[in-house]
């Protein structure tokens, strides 16, 4: 079980703080969810914990070792991030695209199994319903298309640990909950950890076994999302009011109504 920890995280950027001694345990083959108003440091947490930045004082530590005495090779076959606004060249296929996924695993871009390679790719484009457009380029597709195309990609590196920075961003109703049911599949029957940066706080309370609330740059509050998130918190940390009710599932939703004054 690779255990992934938090530990007295800071960061400070332009002399600005935007972590202050953050420390956070994510519970293995569980969805957490991370959630808190702009500016908070949700998506600085998420790349220092990918490995992207490593500028920080403090701790992550991964299997009981920090991550920063890992090469990145050999960490991204054990997490994987799906960041904002992902790019792709020109010109790129489906295919091709999720065939990035598997560069940790070749050695001056060379595969040193392209069976296993194949294998990851195809079901990679399968478990997130691609596989209709493999040879579609990626510039073509619709934003909830293109969204699972680049979640495929994230998925064929085969890690053990899935990052997601607000992975339904500019999506529709629809393709939102497409998305995160897709997510919520791979997590249940694969028992892959999935740690989501989320702005929704509906969809945090539905998707997410786990909650971490975010605000003054620290986890201000963590644990099961019923327990978490009321009507309270939204007034202290977003500054707004909220209903609250029971859907037909009979999960609590929460629907903002007007600011705190």
């Amino acid at each position: 079980m690779m255990e992934l920890i938090v530990k007295d995280l800071s960061v400070t950027i332009a002399g600005h703080t935007i972590l202050d001694h953050l420390s956070i345990a994510f519970p293995h083959g569980k969805r957490t969810a991370i959630i808190g108003p702009n500016g908070a440091g949700k998506s600085t947490l998420l790349r220092a914990i990918a490995g992207l930045s490593r500028d920080y004082e403090g701790e992550v530590t991964l299997g009981g070792k920090d991550i920063r005495h890992i090469g990145r090779s050999d960490l991204a076959k054990r997490l994987a991030i799906l960041p904002q606004g992902a790019e792709t060249p020109p010109d790129t296929t489906v295919a091709r695209l999720v065939d990035y996924g598997r560069f940790p695993y070749r050695a001056w871009f060379r595969a040193s199994n392209p069976k296993e390679d194949r294998e990851a790719v195809e079901w990679a484009m399968r478990v997130t319903h691609v596989e209709a457009f493999r040879d579609r380029e990626v510039r073509t597709l619709s934003g909830g298309e293109r969204q699972r195309a680049f979640l495929a990609m994230a998925l064929a590196q085969k890690p053990e640990i899935l990052l997601l920075d607000e992975p339904t961003t500019y999506l529709d109703i629809a393709h939102q909950l497409e998305v995160m049911q897709i997510v919520t599949d791979i997590n249940q029957t694969y028992g892959m950890t999935v740690i989501m940066v989320l702005h929704d706080i509906n969809h945090a309370l539905q998707y997410a076994d786990e909650i971490a609330v975010l605000k003054d740059h620290a986890i201000y509050r963590q644990g099961a999302p019923q327990s978490v998130l009321s009507v309270d918190l939204l007034a202290d940390v977003f500054g707004v009011r909220a209903d609250i009710f029971t859907n037909r599932n009979g999960k609590t939703v929460l629907s903002p109504v007007a600011l705190v004054q």
